[in-house]
């Protein structure tokens, strides 16, 4: 079998005065598109950013996150073996590019800073960044590559941050909420660049949201988040026809937009993701919530976690 780009064991985070993450793990192989989906707050983000090793200060993060070609632990390593990896073995696409990309700059100039801090030359660099402009279906590149960030449309500013991360061909492409600013028309667009990009290096690719019709467009396996827990993974075909979980048939009902036949209103979960983080107590979330038993709806798992009693639930 294939080795993982990334394994992720046991990750969990926290802050100094409760947990955010706990008892995630999962793997993506080569060529593997993986959507990691859950309501805001659900810690979808947190993930991403600690494989990327940007947590914010004050949070710390146990479990092993590895790369393929890469024996230690991510956690493990110093800030300079990190920086090293960022932009050649992994990437990342943001979701608000304003804020990811330098206002000082040229674009040209910082396209081409994503190769030359990998030992590229300045000449070789430039070359390809303007390829790259083109690459990501940016219209006239030389144009594009003298201009600054605000003279872009948020569109374009995204396409750049596409551009930038697959300079160096990384094996893992991380793409945190890409397209949640961008009309439909636009999102459609970069969905298809993204997609092209991870076929062309064969690449796996991490893709977070919490929109759902972005995930069955362009991921193959899905990973369900909620309250910092991994609740389900699976094929995107097996969880979009058959969800196993009371939460993810809650997501996919609330997703599809269609009134209730009775009472004509459209699906909700009810109340909010940070009322039940600790899920020592039956969660009213939940459609199948049993609140005539002792244990409520989630119990204590041997490992200190907490998981859904539903039996049809594989956890």
């Amino acid at each position: 079998m294939t080795t993982p780009v990334l394994s992720v064991e046991n990750l969990g985070i926290s802050s100094p005065h409760t947990s955010l993450v706990r008892n995630v793990s999962f793997t993506i192989r080569p060529g593997e598109r993986v959507g990691l989906i859950g309501e805001s707050g659900s810690g979808k983000s947190l993930t991403a950013m600690s494989i990327f090793g940007l947590l914010h200060e004050g949070l710390t993060a146990t479990g092993s996150v590895t790369l393929a070609g890469v024996e230690q632990n991510i956690f493990a390593a110093d800030e300079k073996t990190i920086a090293g990896l960022r932009g050649q073995k992994m990437a990342m696409v943001f979701q608000e590019p304003m804020t990811a990309l330098n206002p000082t700059m040229r674009i040209g100039a910082q396209v081409a800073e994503a190769m030359t801090v990998h030992g590229a030359s300045r000449s070789e660099a430039n070359r390809r960044a303007l390829e790259l402009l083109e690459t990501v279906d940016l219209p006239e590149p030389r144009r594009i590559s003298r201009s600054y960030p605000h003279q872009l449309s948020g569109g374009q500013r995204q396409r750049v941050a596409l551009a930038i991360a697959i300079a160096n061909s990384p094996s893992l492409l991380i793409c945190d909420e890409p397209t949640t600013a961008l009309d439909v028309t636009v999102q459609a667009r970069m969905l298809a660049l993204i997609e092209e990009a991870v076929e062309a290096t064969d690449s796996a690719l991490l893709f977070i949201t919490h929109d759902l019709a972005v995930v069955a467009t362009i991921c193959e396996y899905i990973v369900v988040m909620y309250g910092g827990e991994l609740l389900e993974t699976g094929k995107s075909t097996e969880i979009f026809e058959n969800p196993r979980h009371p939460y993810t048939r809650a997501l996919l009902a609330a997703s599809a937009l269609t009134p209730d036949e009775v009472t004509g209103k459209l699906p909700t979960i009810p109340d909010d993701l940070f009322s039940y983080r600790d899920f020592k107590a039956s969660c009213p979330r939940c459609a199948g919530a049993r609140h005539d038993t002792d244990e409520g709806t989630w119990i204590e798992t041997e490992t200190g976690g907490y998981a859904c009693w539903h039996e049809e639930v594989l956890v």
